[in-house]
């Protein structure tokens, strides 16, 4: 579910704007196809870390199937509303009385479908390479905007004397992950910006540009199985994905097309996030101008102008909205 934001950057403050039909987005892969799927043509990135900020519809959607994270959407809710499950992970994360560390339990005997094993190192050097100040992700601000992990924002701008271990990631021992977090968060925020992917160790170094889908060492639901010279792909479910038995589809025979463009009502929310941290716009820092930006939107308007199909909402996360997948719905909260 592709997600639209209009970004002002002048503060850590999230106001709703609008919330799209997402159950309407569910379509466009649950009712295309059991075993068949058409979509827009993929841009090719295959770098889980680039596609969060980067990829098309596509390839968030490819990199979604291909690579497993510590938890997943409970394909059981039937409601369509937010509800995770352990999925790389045993189950949800303990979280201390103060709310500052998060300790996923890694499940034994994880691996890729290369046979590299899957612990709680593989989460964590996914987060170093997601940090990596060399890279420069813009994906990962979610770390110290959206939750405050200890040192990551100094870790990933390349502040001097800072390292890796003055980062709240932690691994005691290889099926347990601790998370620090300079200041607590509601759940649904934790849960779904904490939610990290397992990494093949050989995506992490800088040969990874040399992979394609057809050889890409899946950790998720799914693995590619062929690729054919026009590209469409032919997929089945990883047996090695632990909650493998929840998904009802064996097999996805995946193709594109130019004219499968994906429609307004895939968008998932709108929103506008305003940085209250930025010294350069201290108007923006009065919570009473904020309010009065926030009750000034016509909201109605952008609506019939924009999604022709959405819905007003009165907080992030609307009764009938579909949120929680792993296309990161559900990133920042008022």
């Amino acid at each position: 579910m592709k997600r639209i934001a209009l970004l002002i950057f002048v503060s850590m403050f999230a106001m709703t704007l609008t919330s799209c039909n997402n159950k309407q987005s569910e379509s466009l892969i649950e009712t295309t196809a059991e075993n068949n799927v058409n979509l827009p043509p993929a841009n090719g990135i295959i770098d889980p870390f680039a596609v969060v900020s980067d990829g098309s519809y596509t390839d968030r959607y490819l990199m979604d199937i291909l690579t497993g994270k510590l938890l997943e959407n409970d394909p059981e809710s039937g409601d369509g509303t937010f509800s995770f499950i352990g999925a790389l992970a045993e189950e949800l994360p303990a979280v201390s009385a103060d709310g500052l560390t998060w300790t996923f339990r890694i499940r034994e005997g994880l691996k890729f479908t290369d046979g590299t094993v899957i612990d709680a190192y593989s989460f964590e050097n996914a987060v170093k390479k997601w940090l990596d100040p060399v890279m420069a992700y813009p994906s990962a601000s979610r770390f110290w905007t959206s939750v405050k992990i200890v040192g990551a924002k100094s870790y990933a701008l390349g502040e001097q004397g800072m390292s890796w271990q003055n980062v709240g990631i932690k691994t005691p021992n290889r099926l347990t992950l601790n998370i620090e977090l300079e200041e607590p968060v509601p759940s649904p925020i934790g849960l779904n910006i904490l939610n990290l992917p397992a990494v093949h160790p050989s995506l992490l170094n800088e040969n990874a540009a040399d992979f394609n889908f057809k050889n890409y060492p899946s950790s998720g639901l799914y693995k590619v199985v062929n690729q054919h010279e026009d590209n469409s792909m032919q997929l089945e479910r990883n047996a090695f994905y632990p909650n493998a038995y929840l998904h009802t589809v064996n097999n996805i025979n995946l193709s594109f097309s130019e004219n499968n463009a994906v429609p307004y009502e895939s968008i998932g929310p709108w929103f506008i996030n305003i940085n209250t941290d930025n010294a350069y716009n201290p108007p923006l820092m009065d919570v009473n101008l904020r309010k009065a930006l926030f009750h000034g939107l016509d909201r109605e308007r952008i609506l019939q102008q924009l999604s022709l199909t959405g819905i007003q909402t009165a907080s992030f996360i609307p009764q009938d909205a579909w949120i929680g997948n792993a296309f990161n719905d559900l990133l920042l909260a008022v």
